[in-house]
């Protein structure tokens, strides 16, 4: 059977050892969620990997990108960025399905400094 070079199921013990150290190092995926109004509607306004020690983020448009510490410490930068002012929260929404039940890290409208284009 003739499979496309470097693409194929594991097969050997080795096999299954990369994947399982790719899957043991893999980071987060995560999204940076604007709240517009109050809980009125939301939009994802980018989408990051948090990585040991860092996260780094790409906004939906892909005319903005950014390496922080932290996928929370994110959000104080990307609210730099956030145009209308309908904006009243940003949130990160973790994809992996952990914390469920826990409500997203969030930065209040007030709390961030926004610029705009003048």
């Amino acid at each position: 059977m003739n499979e496309p070079a470097g693409i194929r199921p594991p097969r050997t013990a080795f096999d299954r050892h990369m994947l399982d150290v790719a899957r043991t190092d893999a980071p987060r995926v995560f999204a940076i969620v604007e709240e517009w109004g109050d809980q009125h509607a939301a939009r994802v306004a980018g989408y990051g990997l948090a990585f040991d020690g860092r996260a780094d983020v790409n906004s939906v448009e892909g005319d903005f990108r950014l390496s922080s510490e932290s996928a929370e410490s994110v959000l104080a930068v990307f609210g730099v960025s956030t145009g209308p002012a309908d904006v009243q929260r940003l949130h990160v929404v973790w994809l992996d399905g952990t914390g469920p039940d826990a409500p997203p890290f969030v930065v209040p409208h007030a709390a961030r400094h926004t610029v705009r284009p003048t």
